[in-house]
């Protein structure tokens, strides 16, 4: 039995995320077959093959197809670490927090903020460079949804954000934040 990658047909503008997940898991593939299946039993794959394979993934791997993945995974990551800080900041509060853990919360607040951004930021690029098309997201009620679940994240996150920005006025100072137990 011989196994084959899926080929790619690369004639049209591709401007899809699930494409580049293909490209790279086909390139990777690519790459490692001669290594997998060398000698007799491969059929003898050699160096030519090998860097023939190269030359396809770097042909797969055009300039357009790399900046919408780039974005996409800005994208995904900076939604994925808002997540993972939100986590942090709920196991970090408590009523009258030591000086390590006044300074972490505000540290994973800024990473939060940094994080949010770069989500906006990536969101917009996708929305109008990168993604299928404006009109395919305005028109997509899911897409409101989740433009709103942001908005109504980052509306609830303000009154925190503006707390720990203040808790590192006395943290300069050497002094610790006050915060009552009614958490």
């Amino acid at each position: 039995m011989k196994l084959e990658p899926k080929c790619i047909d690369l004639t049209g503008v591709i401007k899809s995320t699930e494409l580049m997940f293909c490209v790279i898991f086909n390139g990777f593939f690519l790459l490692m077959k001669p290594i997998f299946w060398s000698g007799s039993f491969a059929g003898g794959y050699g160096r030519a093959s090998f860097r023939f394979r190269v030359m396809q993934l770097a042909v797969a791997l055009t300039t357009d197809v790399a900046k919408s993945a780039g974005v996409a995974y800005v994208h995904y990551l900076s939604f994925m670490l808002c997540f993972a800080a939100l986590v942090v900041e709920r196991r970090l509060i408590k009523a009258n927090p030591d000086r390590r853990e006044a300074t972490a919360m505000v540290i994973t607040d800024i990473v939060y903020g940094i994080a949010a951004l770069a989500l906006l930021v990536s969101g917009i690029l996708r929305v109008i460079h990168f993604g299928q098309g404006t009109e395919f997201y305005t028109q997509n009620p899911l897409f409101w949804w989740k433009v709103g679940l942001y908005l109504s994240v980052g509306g609830l996150s303000l009154y925190p954000t503006v707390t720990y920005i203040l808790w590192a006025i006395p943290l300069r100072k050497g002094e610790l934040p006050k915060v009552s137990e009614a958490l």
